[in-house]
């Protein structure tokens, strides 16, 4: 199964209250997870944001940037050509289309609205659980 998470994943995880089954999620041998520079560069900026950086866990923080560096494949996005409605989040569909991903999980509601962006699928996170069986 070919992911990619969407930012808001990364900070809820990286807060630290939800979402713990990221880690056992990504030592599966049959999840790859993907991301992309523009994606790591969102993480970094969104971290750095007055009403969210007071919620970061500092020792969360630090595990959910190595876990994103040590799991996930890093694609360049050679082709933009997503026109979604929010255009910061075209980044998104182009790297699920560069890499042909199975599912692009994320919190975004307009982006669940899509339901499908090419061949991705787009879930939520408890969807995701559900799809691999994960008890809540």
């Amino acid at each position: 199964m070919r992911l990619v998470f969407d930012n808001n994943t990364w900070i809820s995880f990286a807060i630290g209250n939800h979402m713990k089954d990221i880690p056992a999620i990504l030592l599966r041998p049959d999840i790859e997870l993907f991301a992309c520079r523009e994606l790591i560069e969102e993480f970094e900026r969104v971290c750095q944001y007055e009403k969210i950086k007071h919620h970061l866990k500092p020792e969360r923080l630090v595990s959910t940037i190595e876990l994103i560096h040590i799991k996930a494949s890093i694609a360049e996005i050679t082709n933009s050509l997503a026109d979604f409605s929010d255009p910061k989040d075209n980044y998104l569909l182009d790297l699920c289309a560069e890499v042909a991903v199975d599912f692009l999980v994320t919190g975004d509601k307009r982006l669940l609205l899509l339901n499908v962006y090419r061949t991705t699928k787009i879930i939520t996170f408890n969807e995701l659980r559900d799809l691999l069986g994960i008890k809540g």
